[in-house]
């Protein structure tokens, strides 16, 4: 992160029941010298009784990009498979809200532990190198 990000917690439903997501981000759209407004790592742990191996990663990383595209109320621009420490994730740009800004995602499911990664900028400041600093500086935690 470019700075200390702020840390929260969430409980969310979903069809594996209740889980806790770890939020870390940081805002930096009163910065005028930054080149970019957002940055998040959101992680997520499946429960040791879901059978991750048993899931098709195509369709995981299908239905978790609709349901985040719905939620941001956004278009995807582009999709591309990534590997992360030997994972399968996939990278995204997506367009936030009809034109606001542009949104860089790398999303990458680990064993049962689910990582989203995303940066928010200025559509004029797309693709820049801050974005890929931050993706290549991220690490897996250990099992």
């Amino acid at each position: 992160f470019p700075g200390m990000p702020d840390s929260s917690e969430q409980v969310v439903n979903s069809a594996a029941g209740l889980l806790t997501m770890h939020m870390y981000q940081i805002d930096l759209s009163k910065d005028d010298s930054a080149q970019n407004i957002y940055y998040a790592i959101n992680y997520t742990r499946y429960p040791d009784s879901l059978d991750v191996e048993a899931l098709s990663i195509d369709t995981f990383y299908t239905h978790s990009i609709k349901g985040m595209l719905a939620n941001l109320k956004s278009d995807l621009i582009e999709e591309k498979v990534v590997y992360i420490e030997g994972y399968e994730g996939r990278e995204l740009r997506v367009d936030f809200q009809k034109g606001l800004a542009m949104i860089t995602e790398r999303l990458v499911l680990a064993d049962n532990r689910y990582y989203l990664l995303m940066v928010v900028t200025e559509n004029e400041k797309d693709r820049n190198l801050n974005i890929q600093r931050f993706f290549e500086s991220f690490h897996l935690l250990p099992k």
